[in-house]
């Protein structure tokens, strides 16, 4: 993990991390949480043709406010031409800061994810005062293969610790995902996106309802093979999401967006 960077490149690495030859992420190879692959946070950063399979999030995009040194802001990445297989492509888990904790004008490109656990991964964290941002946003041309839990999911990380979406969630009756309203998801484009066969519906997008999602596109974001559970039919939890819009062919569309294929 590197906090506050400013111009790094990181490209040709290679990241196996597995128990195992078993070509899943099983609870044995589960085990060995907490291996992420690139984890930073800071401003001008191009990650590119790197292979990634490990058990927690494959590429993360950390948070950083005011308070930085070399950054104020996590912005301006292009992480592209990646294999990766794991807890996901991911932004976060953000929290508020005081200072305004930031993420903006990042790339994820021309990746494929094989037997991912997780796919596209945006998350918030509940945290004290002050505010955070997720903003100008691109996923484009990504595939995902069969995905074992969520390829697509925008919304509260899902955690142990308090205030956080349950891990159990949806399935645990009573159990409670609840997204922070200090964390602001805004202009996220989602573009050729394949999901293939993944274990369960195609994903989970919630945000807040005092704070919610807004100016969300999904263009050419596909899934086939795909199951509607446990989402009776909808295929997407979708909720607390303003100006979202589905075009370019997109099926199935989440049933808080627009339809303007």
């Amino acid at each position: 993990m590197f906090d506050d960077v400013s111009d790094v490149e990181i490209r040709y690495s290679h990241i196996n991390n597995r128990r195992n030859d078993w070509d899943k992420h099983a609870i044995w190879n589960l085990g060995a949480f907490n291996t992420d692959g690139f984890d930073l946070s800071g401003k001008n950063v191009w990650i590119h043709d790197c292979h990634i399979w490990n058990q927690d999030d494959c590429v993360c995009v950390k948070q950083i406010d005011r308070n930085g040194i070399n950054a104020d802001c996590s912005e301006n990445w292009l992480v592209e031409n990646i294999h990766a297989s794991g807890v996901g492509l991911t932004i976060g888990s953000i929290g508020a800061s005081g200072a305004h904790s930031c993420v903006r004008d990042i790339t994820f490109r021309n990746c494929t994810m094989h037997n991912t656990f997780k796919g596209i991964y945006l998350k918030s964290r509940p945290s004290g005062g002050g505010t955070g941002e997720i903003s100008n946003i691109l996923y484009e041309d990504i595939v995902i293969e069969g995905a074992e839990q969520w390829a697509f999911w925008l919304g509260p990380q899902q955690a142990g610790y308090s205030g956080a979406c349950s891990l159990a969630w949806p399935y645990l009756p009573g159990s409670k995902c609840p997204a922070p309203d200090n964390i602001t998801f805004n202009n996220l484009t989602f573009r050729n996106i394949l999901i293939d066969s993944p274990s369960f519906s195609p994903g989970v997008i919630v945000g807040n309802e005092t704070n919610p999602m807004s100016n969300i596109v999904f263009d050419n974001v596909r899934a086939k093979n795909a199951w509607s559970i446990p989402w009776l039919g909808d295929y997407y939890k979708c909720e607390n999401v303003v100006n979202a819009t589905a075009i370019g062919g997109t099926y199935p569309v989440p049933p808080c967006f627009t339809n303007n294929n």
